[in-house]
């Protein structure tokens, strides 16, 4: 018997920030996330996450083994903001 292993089990999340401040930290990097932005995160290692009192974001995961092919190991750029004013 054979079973598929679920498609998003390698998967890593990215957060894009819709309302409120959010602050990550992973890999000895901290940042403050504001409307508009997001970072990565590895949830398979540790890192924190903190909320203003009044948040909301849009999580997406894109899957690790492709992220990795792309751009090689993806920790170099966990917790770094990606802004979004520049379109």
């Amino acid at each position: 018997m054979r079973s598929r292993a679920h498609p998003l089990s390698d998967a890593r999340p990215a957060g894009g920030v819709t309302s409120g401040p959010v602050w990550l930290s992973q890999d000895g990097r901290e940042t403050e996330l504001g409307h508009g932005e997001f970072a990565i995160r590895d949830s398979g290692r540790p890192y924190s996450l903190a909320f203003g009192t009044t948040f909301s974001q849009t999580l997406s995961r894109f899957p690790c083994t492709l992220l990795s092919q792309r751009f090689g190991s993806f920790d170099h750029f966990t917790a770094i903001k990606v802004p979004g004013d520049d379109g």
